[in-house]
C-alpha cells in the first residue's frame, strides 16, 4: 500500500523521495505518488471496508492488512515524534484530507492530532481552507512566520496552492518537519 512503502524505506535506510524521483525519470508509464501521513477522504479509507465486510465467510487478508496499516500510520508517526523529543506545543499545517480542499473527512491528520493530545501535547493548526478542526486554535497567514518560533515543532502535512510560498519559507528551520 502507499503507506507501507515509506515504512519499508525507513526500516532499510532508503529515501522515499529519491526513489520516486528516480522512477519519475522514466519517460512513460509512471505517475509519481508521494506518500505522506496517510490517506483521507471518503473513498480509499472507507470503501474497501464494504468489500471486507460484505461476506463474513470470505477473508481478504491482503486488503485487511493494508487497511489496518493505512489506518494505524498517523498514530504511529505521532507516537514516534512524541517519544523522540519533548513536545509541549506544536502546530499542524494542512488539516484537510488532501491539498486544495477544505474537506477534513477521514483526514489522517485527525488521528495524528488526537494521538499528540493523548500525550498532553498542545496542538494548534494552520490551514487557510479549514475554518475549524477538532476545536483547535486556528492560526492565520498574518504572523505565521513569527509564530513558528513559539512551537516546539511545526508539522507541515501538505501545502495548499494558496500557501505554498509561506510553507517554503519554513523549509530548513530546525523545528519544522515536512511530510511529503
Amino acid at each position: 500500500s502507499s503507506t507501507s512503502f515509506p515504512d519499508f524505506c525507513e526500516m532499510t535506510g532508503l529515501s522515499v523521495n529519491s526513489i520516486v524521483d528516480a522512477a519519475s525519470t522514466k519517460p512513460y508509464g509512471f505517475t509519481p505518488f508521494r506518500s505522506w501521513i496517510g490517506v483521507g477522504g471518503d473513498c480509499i479509507p472507507v470503501d474497501p471496508h464494504f468489500l471486507i465486510e460484505s461476506d463474513p465467510k470470505i477473508k481478504w487478508p491482503i486488503l485487511s492488512n493494508s487497511m489496518a496499516a493505512m489506518h494505524s500510520r498517523p498514530r504511529k508517526l505521532a507516537k514516534a515524534r512524541v517519544s523522540d523529543i519533548k513536545l509541549g506545543k506544536v502546530m499542524v499545517c494542512g488539516v484537510s484530507y488532501k491539498p486544495n480542499v477544505s474537506d477534513t473527512s477521514d483526514a489522517p491528520q485527525s488521528d495524528f492530532v488526537r494521538t499528540l493530545k493523548e500525550h498532553n501535547v498542545e496542538v494548534d493548526y494552520f490551514d487557510p481552507l479549514v475554518r475549524d478542526s477538532q476545536g483547535l486554535k486556528r492560526l492565520t497567514t498574518d504572523g505565521l512566520m513569527d509564530a513558528v518560533g513559539d512551537y516546539d515543532r511545526v508539522f507541515v502535512k501538505h501545502k495548499h496552492d494558496i500557501c505554498k510560498a509561506e510553507f517554503e519559507q519554513l523549509r530548513g528551520l530546525a523545528n519544522v518537519e515536512f511530510f511529503e
